[in-house]
Order: structure tokens, then sequence, then C-alpha cells
């Protein structure tokens, strides 16, 4: 879901994680799709890789009881935290500047796989469940979009419910941000390949500039770039894209 109001001098953009990520890290052109609500359908991957995703929560069930964490604890950032896999909700406030709109802001909210304190350093660990998990295995550096989305949950506040009234929202006090991708066996939940670093500020600055650029898009401002991969848009199940450079199927 990719939404756009503007009016009384006020402008706003709301955005899924999996959408902003989609866009800028794998194809510009889906935002003026997902604006006009179109949305390919879900392929077989992503519907199978969500059974792995809810095997996972309930694995984390049977196996480990989490107790629930005080405000205190939540406080202290000496204080280790974690919570239960699926239940913090992420709610990132950007403030945008665009001519003749006196107050502009973008919210792009999601739900992060796990989130937890260790030694005063926020983890947020995203688990991918892909088709071929072995293509990893010769990669040094996560996906475009699999890196956004932990760097968009790692600078939001959260939220214990799906509500986006942001007096529910909360942070967690830290001392140093990081994140973890792990790319798993869908039918095993073996890891497979682990990605993890460190939030340093060229990441932050790469995080802040798709931002903007996602939200000139958004607003009309910019027009998307292609990416000039064919095989990008051979995997791509929009019908009918005029930017499709795959051969007809």
């Amino acid at each position: 879901m990719i939404e756009f109001r503007a009016s009384d001098g006020k402008l706003s953009i709301i955005s899924t994680v999996s959408d902003f990520c989609g866009s800028m890290g794998y194809c510009e052109f889906k935002i003026p799709l997902a604006l006009k609500g179109i949305k390919p359908p879900p392929t077989e991957a992503t519907i199978e890789g969500a059974k792995a995703h809810q095997r996972q929560e309930q694995l984390e069930k049977e196996h480990f009881e989490m107790v629930p964490i005080t405000s205190e604890e939540l406080a202290d950032i000496e204080k280790d935290v974690e919570f239960a896999y699926e239940s913090i909700n992420t709610r990132l406030n950007v403030p945008l500047s665009f001519p003749h709109y006196p107050k502009a802001d973008m919210l792009i909210f999601g739900r992060a796989d796990k989130v937890y304190r260790s030694q005063g350093t926020l983890i947020v660990e995203e688990s991918k469940f892909p088709f071929n998990p072995n293509k990893y295995l010769q990669t040094f550096e996560p996906y475009p979009d699999h890196k956004l989305q932990t760097l968009l949950y790692l600078n939001s506040l959260f939220a214990s419910e799906s509500s986006l009234d942001s007096r529910t929202w909360f942070a967690i006090p830290h001392s140093k941000k990081a994140w973890i991708i792990n790319v798993k066996d869908r039918k095993t939940g073996e890891t497979i390949k682990t990605f993890k670093g460190l939030q340093t500020s060229e990441l932050e600055q790469y995080m802040k500039d798709n931002l903007e650029r996602f939200a000139q898009i958004v607003a009309g401002q910019t027009q998307p770039q292609h990416h000039l991969r064919q095989n990008k848009c051979a995997k791509c199940r929009v019908e009918n894209c005029q930017h499709n450079l795959s051969p007809k199927r």
C-alpha cells in the first residue's frame, strides 16, 4: 500500500515497509502502479515463504516462554530484552520538505520478525525463505530491498498493537544498532547464509537518500528510473507493464 494525500497546505505519504522496499530495492515503477491500486498477485515463493514464517513463529511459541517486558526494563539500556517473533510493529515517521506545503511528512509502517536488545545494542533480525537459498552462498551482501528493510526497522519507533496512533509508539533505548538477515531453507528452517553488521553513518545516509527519492517519486516531483535489467522484468508479475524489458510471455 502506498497512499498520497495533499490538501489545505498539508502533504502526507503513507506506505508499508514491503511496498517501499519493493519499489526502492527492486523497481521504482512499482510506485505509480501502487498509487493506482495495481499490485501483482503473490508468487508461489511468497506464499510458501509466509507459511515458513508461520512455522518459525509457532516453533518459538512451543520452545520458549516470552516474559512480558516492563517499562523499567525497557528504559534500562543495560538490560537485555527480547520481543516475541513477529510481535512488534514498526513506525518510521519522516518529516518532508515540499514547496507550498508547510506541513509534510511520510509514515512507513511494518512488522519486524525479531527485535531485541543485547548488551546495549538494538538488533533487528529478519528471516528470508527464498525459493533457491543456495544462490546466496556466493553472495557477500544482502539484496538492496532486504538491507533497506532492516534499516527502516532499526530507525523506527515500535508498537505492540497494529494501531497507527502515535500515542502507542515507544522507543527502545540503545547505544548501537545492528542488523541480521538469515537466509533459510523453507522446509527445514536451517540457516543457509547469514548477513550481519552494525548500522554505520553510510548506511543511515543510504536509507535517508532512498526515503527522500521515494517521497519525490510519490509526490510526482521525480520520475521513476528503470533498473534496465531484463531478468528483473522477467520475474515481475505485473501484467501489461509498458516498462517490461523481458520477451513477451
